[in-house]
């Protein structure tokens, strides 16, 4: 996919995030995939964005990243674990989550709590508190990041004195894509 078509479609979802993907670009790892409407981290974009933070991806971390990545949806560790059984039938969960700790702990992947599932960063350019769209419907989620999330956290804290420790929001509803099968349905 060509820059322009990357950066429109960035601008599209947010100003802010187009100038965070201009940085990305220049730094080599804000290189996103486009699949079905949906930004995605691509395997060269992981890649650069290891080298660049020093992070070390073993065959096993790169393995359960390239499942996130591969299915766009949030994984539980036993799916992911069932994944891996087809390359290594000695895989064991306990494998998994001391990966899935580590590649959150370095922001290459997300835990959705709601769904206890974990997903591929896509916006790994940046440090960002995301926002989640989970269709239940479908199942399709989205990582969201609202301009100056971060600074509303901060005065909430500041005003209410109250330390926020985990500031992800997870918001349940019916995907647009969903929303026009619905009433396509009821139209018929």
């Amino acid at each position: 996919m060509g820059e322009e078509l990357l950066f429109y479609f960035c601008n599209q979802l947010d100003n802010d995030l187009l100038s965070k993907c201009t940085t990305g670009f220049n730094k080599g790892y804000c290189l996103h995939g486009y699949y079905d409407g949906f930004l995605i981290m691509t395997t060269q974009s992981a890649e650069s964005y290891c080298q660049a933070h020093q992070i070390k991806l073993t065959p096993l971390r790169r393995h359960v990243l390239d499942i996130l990545q591969k299915q766009r949806r949030p994984l539980t560790a036993y799916v992911i674990l069932e994944h891996l059984k087809a390359f290594n039938p000695k895989a064991q969960v306990m494998s998994v989550y001391r990966v899935l700790d580590y590649l959150l702990a370095n922001g290459l992947v997300h835990r959705l709590e709601s769904l206890n599932a974990f997903i591929a960063c896509s916006h790994l350019s940046t440090t960002h508190l995301s926002q989640w769209l989970i269709c239940q419907s479908c199942g399709n989620t989205e990582e969201y990041i609202a301009p100056n999330f971060h600074d509303l956290i901060a005065r909430l804290e500041e005003k209410s004195g109250f330390h926020v420790t985990s500031p992800t929001i997870e918001l349940h509803g019916i995907c647009q894509q969903c929303q026009k099968k619905s009433t396509a349905v009821d139209n018929t």
